[in-house]
Formats: structure tokens, C-alpha cells, sequence
């Protein structure tokens, strides 16, 4: 395990003793776990967009999407106790919108 030293406020300082204090925890641990969590989202974001990017590429080399009343009623449908409701078919989008 390494060893990092940060420069925080003295008023940041204090909040993190009073809330670790709060918790019963330490101030340290406290500052790890706030880390910790910070990473886990960067990471989401990072996994979140690179998704998202490759969606868009998806669509913009075939034209083919889901049209968003399509998309609302089958989630809509699958939230009641019936059977699953059919995947709504894609369709192709105007030369265009592609890209867009």
C-alpha cells in the first residue's frame, strides 16, 4: 500500500474529523472510502460514454434506431404483471438525422 499527501483546507479538515467523528470511523478512512467511491464513478462514466459513443456509430453507419414511443410503451408494458411484451423493431432514420 502506498502513501499519498494531500493539502486540504483547515475548514475541509474539520468537516472531514466532524463527520468521520459522526460515523465512528476515522477521518482517514473516511477520505479512502470518498476516493474509492470518486474512482468507482469516474470509471462509470468512462465505461457510460464509451458506450454510448459506440451506440452512436452504430446508428450512424446503419440508420437504424428505436423511435422513443416505441421504446416508452414496451417499458411501460414490461412493468405490468402480463407477459413480456415484443422488443420494439428498429427502424431506419433519414440520411439526414444520421450523425446527429
Amino acid at each position: 500500500m502506498s502513501t499519498t499527501t494531500i493539502r486540504i483546507s483547515d475548514q475541509t479538515k474539520a468537516r472531514m474529523h466532524a463527520a468521520a467523528k459522526a460515523m465512528g470511523t476515522s477521518a482517514h478512512a473516511l477520505i479512502v472510502e470518498a476516493i474509492e467511491e470518486k474512482a468507482d464513478r469516474l470509471d462509470k462514466q468512462a465505461a457510460f460514454v464509451s458506450e454510448a459513443r459506440a451506440r452512436a456509430a452504430g446508428v450512424a453507419q446503419t440508420g437504424q434506431t428505436l423511435a422513443w414511443e416505441d421504446v416508452k410503451a414496451y417499458l411501460q408494458a414490461s412493468l405490468a404483471p402480463d407477459d413480456a411484451p415484443a422488443k420494439p423493431s428498429p427502424h431506419r432514420i433519414d440520411q439526414g438525422q444520421r450523425g446527429q
